[in-house]
């Protein structure tokens, strides 16, 4: 997990570079140049391979928090992921096809476009899928995932926590992309949805409570409940690790204790018996 924070910041960087470099070298370098504007610069034709890269870094956190809800939200982990995955393929194949073509005007002439498009709404969809399955687990939490009060921690729960906030801006950067594919209107609006996903990611993190898998005693030579309670607390602590609303109680919910009980005589109480015994013979 520390590894995709890193990772996560290490995208959020390259993706601050690249629009400051596509300003810097259209607005500075070549200001009194209008002809620039038909070339395509490096910085701005790997943008949407930047962006998917980043959406299925960050993303892999919310696809495991959904496959840990149960057999069910598997499946759409899954299909989350392999719309992440295309997502990523269509954004390589976007900035290959645009570094051929170079120029604006071949770029729209061969429908270039539709690559980075369709990863925009591939991302878009897995977006949606994964927080639309947290906010429908949100009311069949505990309690100690529902104790938001005030109207602003309500918002922070359902709109940032689940990833909600990056599915909508990133719905109507794809609906901006396919309404007005040559107005680049879709391009600045991809801008503000990259920096959203480090604050979603940061902020779920942050908002974990740790309290299974802070540390947990096993005593004894062995372990007289079975290992079933074992595996379930462990996948108690890694649902918290993952701030999972809801963990299917796949184990038994009742322990059935038996106790057996050994009465032991004492030999003197034995000898006492025998001689009441005997006597009462003679």
């Amino acid at each position: 997990m520390h590894v995709q924070v890193a990772l996560v910041m290490f995208q959020e960087t390259l993706n601050c570079v690249a629009p400051m470099h596509t300003c810097y070298y259209y607005l500075v370098s070549n200001y009194s140049n209008p002809l620039a504007l038909r070339e395509l610069v490096w910085s701005l034709v790997i943008m949407p391979l930047l962006s998917s890269v980043l959406t299925l870094t960050s993303q892999i956190f919310f696809a495991r928090r959904v496959s840990l809800m149960g057999r069910t939200y598997k499946l759409l982990a899954g299909f989350a992921g392999a719309c992440l995955l295309t997502s990523v393929a269509l954004g390589l194949a976007s900035t290959v096809k645009t570094f051929q073509v170079n120029t604006f005007t071949k770029y729209f002439a061969d429908n270039t476009q539709w690559l980075s498009t369709g990863a925009l709404v591939l991302s878009s969809v897995a977006d949606l899928v994964l927080s639309a399955s947290i906010i429908i687990n949100i009311p069949q939490s505990g309690s100690e995932y529902r104790k938001a009060e005030t109207r602003v921690d309500m918002i922070v729960l359902y709109i940032l926590n689940t990833g909600l906030l990056t599915g909508i801006v990133h719905g109507v950067c794809a609906i901006s992309a396919i309404v007005l594919p040559r107005e680049f209107i879709w391009a600045s609006i991809s801008v503000i949805v990259e920096r959203l996903y480090a604050i979603t990611l940061l902020s779920v993190l942050n908002s974990r409570t740790l309290t299974v898998s802070g540390g947990m005693n096993v005593l004894g030579p062995s372990d007289p409940f079975g290992r079933g309670i074992i595996a379930r607390a462990n996948h108690l602590a890694e649902a918290e690790r993952w701030n999972v609303p809801r963990v299917p109680n796949s184990g038994p919910t009742t322990i059935d204790i038996k106790i057996s009980a050994e009465v032991e005589v004492d030999a003197q109480s034995e000898m006492v018996l025998d001689r009441k015994t005997t006597s009462g013979k003679a």
